[in-house]
């Protein structure tokens, strides 16, 4: 039978029922799905409990019952001997009620020893004869609880991003396909692992303390590091469904349908969600919360895309930024920048040849002291047969590499994005501007081509047609006069 039918033929609260499962008072099977199945037997031990408590035994006397330790008639024998001194404690009380009474006292004016001193010293305060609540404070509160869960998968995973982007300087953006399953298992590893420990320390999370919720244990303390591992493993499973699409949402819409009935998920089975307040002020620390990863992980991409050497640089530092920013956009390939700036091939990567007859742009650079004051990019081409394309990726990782490298482009003075703004779409055309202290312009020079589009990406030889190109994209620091 379900928990719902154990309630009406108990008459027992579906709180009670859980209390006494907590206590080991009550075991009943798990089925197939995952829920509890409660028998005639278990039934019967649910009676009897209700009985045995409303007869004031307790459940350290109910355990020794069940176990064989204790037997029912000397139970018995000892709770009527307990019964008859609370009767006599009854019958003092009433005698004392109905003499205050008669004497006509007020609050005021009462004088508790004159009526103490008419108690024997063994009389204490009756219990009721009737059975205890026996349920311990259990919260549900199924969006407090979905938005908690969603706030720290979103803190693990923004950790793990801002590690990659930190550590590794991946580009986050172009995470895609098997990246991002990676980032799906590692943000799960770490929730599996993370979670339980801050369980088994603080008795929250993050996403449960903004909503002031809490776990504990059977005693009300902190869940021990393997229990919270193990309702962690059943919250990924059971809760979430392995993140599987489509599954994963009807086993939320399940966990859900089972905080609006009020009942324990099956992954709390030995833990009790409490809540310290539900004030209205813990939302707005969800919303800051929010905003805080949001600008831990825009950080982290900006502080990614910045090139590794800043300030003054050196020729070799120049071609390691290069390198390394051909890496983040993914616009490298079999060449690169040596120490020298100049370009090599590796050797155990295979060069793909493209249709054109564009030659790379070759490196010249300016130094003064030991620090590069220009950079320039030449390119020339004579007598092609094929189409010319434009080397924007080339030229826009230089600038970034150069400019974007200056003392000016911090982290959150939004050059790197200015600087992708005004090359990206350029072309063989002539142009000129100034940023970050660098002015940066190209020349551009080409007979016997013609321009297939709107924009000078290609060039292509007009048949019978002498052709020639001359390109110079150059970027050279501003003097203190020039600026």
């Amino acid at each position: 039978m379900t928990i719902k039918e154990a309630e009406q033929r108990s008459g027992m609260t579906r709180a009670n029922i859980r209390y006494y499962e907590q206590e080991g008072l009550l075991n009943p099977r798990r089925a197939d799905n995952g829920y509890r199945d409660y028998t005639g037997a278990d039934l019967e031990t649910l009676l009897r409990i209700r009985l045995l408590r409303s007869l004031t035994v307790s459940l350290e006397e109910l355990r020794a019952l069940q176990s064989g330790q204790a037997q029912l008639s000397d139970t018995l024998t000892q709770k009527l001997g307990e019964l008859e001194r609370e009767a006599r404690s009854l019958a003092f009380a009433q005698d004392i009620c109905r003499a205050m009474r008669e004497d006509g006292v007020t609050y005021p004016t009462l004088n508790a020893s004159k009526y103490l001193e008419q108690l024997p010293p063994s009389a204490s305060v009756p219990r009721r004869l009737e059975a205890a609540p026996d349920t311990r404070s259990q919260v549900f509160y199924p969006w407090r609880r979905f938005l908690a869960r969603e706030l720290d998968i979103v803190t693990y995973s923004v950790a793990w991003s801002a590690a990659l982007a930190l550590l590794f300087r991946v580009n986050l953006s172009m995470r895609t396909g098997v990246f991002r399953l990676l980032d799906v298992f590692v943000t799960t590893a770490l929730m599996l692992f993370v979670e339980p420990l801050l369980l088994r320390l603080f008795g929250t999370t993050l996403g449960k303390w903004v909503f002031g919720l809490r776990l504990e244990d059977e005693n009300g303390g902190r869940p021990s590091y393997t229990a919270a591992l193990e309702r962690t493993g059943g919250v990924l499973s059971v809760g979430l469904g392995l993140h599987i699409p489509i599954f994963n949402l009807y086993r939320l819409w399940k966990s859900y349908e089972l905080c609006v009935d009020r009942q324990p998920q099956p992954w709390d089975n030995a833990l009790v969600y409490t809540s310290k307040d539900t004030k209205a002020y813990r939302w707005a620390v969800f919303v800051g919360v929010c905003a805080l990863l949001f600008g831990v992980l825009w950080t982290a991409d900006l502080a990614a895309q910045r090139p590794p050497n800043h300030g003054d640089l050196t020729v070799a530092q120049f071609a390691e930024n290069y390198n390394a920013l051909a890496s983040f956009y993914g616009v490298e390939d079999a060449r690169f920048l040596n120490s020298e700036g100049q370009w090599e091939t590796r050797s155990d990567t295979a060069v793909i040849i493209l249709p054109t007859d564009t030659p790379l742009p070759s490196f010249r650079y300016a130094v003064e002291d030991g620090h590069l004051t220009g950079v320039s990019l030449e390119l020339k081409a004579a007598h092609t047969r094929g189409w010319l394309t434009y080397p924007g990726n080339i030229t826009v990782v230089s600038a970034l590499a150069f400019a974007g490298a200056q003392r000016e482009a911090g982290l959150f003075s939004g050059v790197r994005p200015e600087l992708l703004r005004e090359l990206s779409d350029r072309g063989f055309e002539s142009f000129s501007f100034d940023k970050v202290g660098v002015h940066i312009a190209c020349e551009v020079d080409y007979s016997g081509y013609r321009v297939p589009g709107s924009k000078p990406t290609y060039l292509l030889p007009l048949e019978g047609a002498e052709t020639r190109l001359y390109m110079l994209f150059s970027m050279d620091k501003l003097t203190e006069k020039n600026r």
